[in-house]
């Protein structure tokens, strides 16, 4: 080896090594910057979610004077912590989360897509206690969002202060951080890792098989995710993002053209690999209140205003008032003013390049998609009128996001020249246009003087902001020119210009972070136990609690006589009431009051039915009746009152009869004992002295299977919503349980997909290592 090859691989050495010292710093910042956001659970709790509005939901759980930290997220608490508890019980009992038996009947689990059971984030949130389980998942999700951006500006070539200001921005920006308590953030944080898997499919003399087992991991855990609504914006924006750079890209003969087929192979091993959930799940889906939704999606432009300005319409929190367009978390865009100049100087200084048209373009898309009314009426005459098109702002954010890193680094690599000088200028420029019309136009008729107030202040933080830079740009140049004349243009400030950079970095994470931080809320409790919840779990064990309450005209709305569904699974009480995507229409359907589901069809997927009668409990299999004042169940028998705020007492009644597997009226057979082993299995011990049906009070859904004493039995629906089956005569052991149809398939998909990645992975690495083998003498 000469003395020449020495010094270049010691060249190539240094430049590596100081790569890992900024690719250590960058994610070292990322994981800072989650920690600082999440700081509040420090001093609150580490249960993430609003417990005060699930506690105020309640009669039984009210608390008097409780002023509501953010009154909009209450889905956090009534919905996902709750189902996120039922999926780490679950495991923890090594079984399949696939059943929640607490919502009436009961509902498929992790075929409601929701509860997420198999998500990265769930699967790293099982590792932890259940009080810090779904903190847990909330930080992965910020992880994941983070390296996967960190990753993708890496990839295109962007220094990692710059890739750590993507990251930053995209996990922090508004459309992201206030959805990641809710469902709709799980495929959309994988936004980054997608675009790594792309990229890395592309790329030409790179290991091709790498970019497609990222591909289809990130695609497997982006289903997983839990919300196909999302999933499908983002597959728009993915798409429109992987067209346009690979068509230019081709253009330029910077892509590999191979690289179609590799990622073709990621997209579909990807799809292979999430089978388990969507091959059984497509089918719960089309027989749910969901396929009937009507999303109402799409935002006024005015809308807009937002993604400069945090908080120009207000916010959920206590001392504020929301009065921006549709509600805070489906309307909120804020990604920093630093990082719109940024993307604004990427758009203009390389806008040559694939990556940043492509990005631009998928930008554009995203805005047309949202704030384009006829959009969301396109997708409700295709069918997915549950998908509400605003949910994708992320993506936006996304492409903001890699814009910005971009900037940064066409910044950091050609700061001398003066036109990119002037057009960083003109950047600032255009935005504090922007922030002046909307000064200008903050006193609207019809606002208040607080509303007015909010505005103004709301635009303090990004003005100022632009002034700093402002100022900045004018000492840098100044001082650049000074350098140059003094050693030649060929001089660089490095130094001064990384300061600059890291500066840039410290202000955008600082203002993402504390526009953020206070928007969330926390508890050391998330479903505090209280006397009168106590004294009712007590009575009523693992029977199901029938309500009665003043909402006879319509069980579509919810009264507060009980707990408000799905909390109760925090609390352990079976409940007959409902509030669930997948609600099946069979529950509004069979009401024997269809005065009283104006809304059946339409998407409700709230069911609080008010049961007046031990006869219509009966049906349902409820034991107990829960009724408010004023209510008496007729042919129910008063058990107790339980002391509660508000309304002084809630009244409990036993229903004589009442049970959940039962055979047809005149029948001699009888269940001698029934037991639940599992959350998605029952077992039972009948005598049947002649074939008889048996009805089990357990909601009908394909993929139920029964056995008596080991011989399979034909399951068929009683009354379109419980399952029933024929048991011949005999004392027989009945095995009552759930496992979908198409489950099993997936499975096997999954682990055939997993093979053919390691197979992949193997082969290309073989053959990598006989090039890389000297030829024999």
């Amino acid at each position: 080896m000469t003395g020449r090859d020495y010094r270049r691989r010691g060249v190539t050495t240094t430049l590596a090594a100081h790569l890992r010292q900024g690719d250590a710093f960058g994610l070292g910042w990322v994981a800072l910057v989650v920690c600082a956001y999440l700081s509040p659970a420090l001093k609150d709790g580490l249960s993430f979610g609003p417990a005060d509005i699930g506690a105020q939901l309640s009669y039984l759980t009210y608390v008097p004077q409780v002023i509501f930290h953010n009154h909009l997220n209450g889905d956090i608490i009534t919905q996902s912590v709750a189902w996120n508890t039922l999926d780490w019980l679950a495991v923890h009992h090594g079984q399949l989360p696939l059943w929640n038996d607490y919502s009436a009947a009961g509902m498929p689990l992790m075929l409601n897509f929701e509860s997420a059971p198999f998500s990265l984030p769930a699967l790293v949130g099982y590792l932890f206690p259940l009080s810090a389980s779904y903190l847990v998942v909330v930080a992965v999700k910020l992880l994941v969002a983070g390296t996967g951006t960190y990753l993708a500006a890496r990839l295109v070539g962007v220094h990692p202060l710059g890739a750590a200001l993507a990251a930053t921005t995209f996990m922090l920006s508004g459309s992201l951080s206030g959805w990641l308590g809710w469902s709709v953030s799980g495929p959309l944080v994988w936004s980054g890792w997608l675009a790594v898997g792309a990229l890395l499919c592309w790329r030409p003399r790179r290991r091709g098989s790498t970019g497609v087992v990222v591909l289809a991991l990130a695609t497997a855990f982006a289903v997983y995710g839990g919300f196909p609504e999302t999933l499908v914006l983002l597959a728009i924006g993915m798409t429109s993002l992987v067209v346009i750079g690979g068509a230019l890209g081709a253009l330029t003969g910077q892509v590999d053209l191979r690289g179609t087929g590799r990622l073709v192979a990621g997209v579909v091993a990807g799809i292979a690999l999430s089978a388990p959930l969507w091959l059984p799940g497509l089918e719960v889906l089309r027989q749910s209140a969901r396929a009937h939704e009507n999303g109402t999606g799409g935002l006024a432009v005015h809308g807009l205003a937002l993604l400069l300005a945090q908080g120009y319409y207000g916010l959920p929190t206590a001392g504020s008032t929301w009065t921006g367009p549709a509600n805070y978390y489906e309307a909120t865009t804020y990604v920093g003013i630093v990082a719109l100049v940024l993307a604004l100087v990427a758009v203009l200084v390389a806008w040559r390049r694939p990556i940043v048209v492509a990005l631009t373009g998928t930008a554009l898309v995203c805005v047309v998609v949202v704030y384009g009314a006829p959009v969301q009426g396109l997708f409700t005459d295709l069918g997915a009128g549950a998908v509400a098109t605003q949910r994708m702002l992320p993506v936006l954010a996304f492409c903001i996001a890699m814009l910005a890193g971009l900037g940064m680094e066409g910044l950091s690599r050609r700061w001398h020249e003066r036109s990119v000088q002037a057009k960083l200028l003109a950047s600032i420029v255009g935005l504090a246009g922007a922030l002046g019309y909307l000064l200008f136009s903050a006193g609207s008729v019809g606002i208040t003087p607080a509303e007015l107030s909010a505005r103004r202040h709301a635009l303090f933080w990004p003005a100022a902001t632009l002034a700093a830079m402002a100022a900045g740009l004018a000492l840098a140049v100044a001082r650049t020119g000074r350098t140059n004349r003094a050693n030649g243009p060929v001089a660089q400030v490095s130094t001064t210009t990384r300061s600059a950079c890291l500066l840039l970095l410290a202000a955008q994470s600082a203002y993402l972070i504390f526009s953020g931080v206070g928007i969330n809320s926390y508890s050391s409790k998330p479903y505090p136990v209280d006397a009168a919840v106590a004294m009712l779990k007590h009575i009523v064990g693992d029977n199901l609690v029938a309500l009665d309450g003043p909402n006879p005209a319509d069980v579509t709305r919810w009264t507060g006589t009980g707990i408000y569904p799905e909390a109760n699974i925090g609390y352990g009480i079976r409940e007959l009431a409902i509030h669930d995507p997948i609600l099946p229409p069979a529950y509004l359907r069979t009401w024997p009051d269809q005065a009283a589901t104006t809304r059946a069809g339409l998407g409700n997927n709230v069911l609080v039915p008010s049961v007046g009668s031990a006869a219509l409990a009966r049906f349902y299999g409820a034991s107990f009746i829960l009724a408010s004042p004023g209510r008496v169940p007729t042919g129910a028998v008063l058990v107790t009152r339980l002391r509660v705020a508000l309304v002084t007492y809630l009244w409990l009644y036993r229903v004589p009869g009442a049970t959940r597997f039962s055979f047809a009226a005149g029948s001699s057979a009888n269940v001698i004992s029934a037991t639940h082993p599992g959350n998605s299995t029952w077992q039972l011990l009948v005598r049947v002295p002649k074939p008889s049906s048996l009805t089990l009070r357990v909601t009908y859904f394909p993929g139920w299977h029964a056995e008596a004493d080991g011989r399979s039995l034909a399951v068929h629906s009683v009354d379109g919503l419980f399952v029933g089956v024929t048991v011949p005569a005999g004392t027989h052991r009945i095995v009552l349980s759930y496992w979908p149809g198409g489950l099993g398939t997936g499975f096997v998909m999954a682990v055939v997909a997993l093979v053919a990645l390691a197979l992949g992975t193997g082969a290309g690495t073989a053959r990598r290592r006989r090039q890389r083998r000297p030829p024999l003498p």
